[in-house]
């Protein structure tokens, strides 16, 4: 019984853990995509002004 309770607290603390570092690398991700967007954004911006300033 204890083996089976110590494997069954052994895989929550693994799926514990698989859960954090999935959270941590959807978090990345997503600052990743808005460096993204704001690179996108300054260009816009800089293509706009280059135009506009001929």
């Amino acid at each position: 019984m204890a083996d089976e309770a110590d494997m069954r607290n052994e895989l929550e603390n693994l799926q514990t853990k698989a859960d954090q570092i999935a959270d941590e690398s959807l978090e990345s991700t997503r600052r990743m995509l808005a460096m993204v967007e704001e690179v996108r954004s300054c260009q816009h911006y800089i293509t706009l002004h280059t135009h506009f300033t001929r």
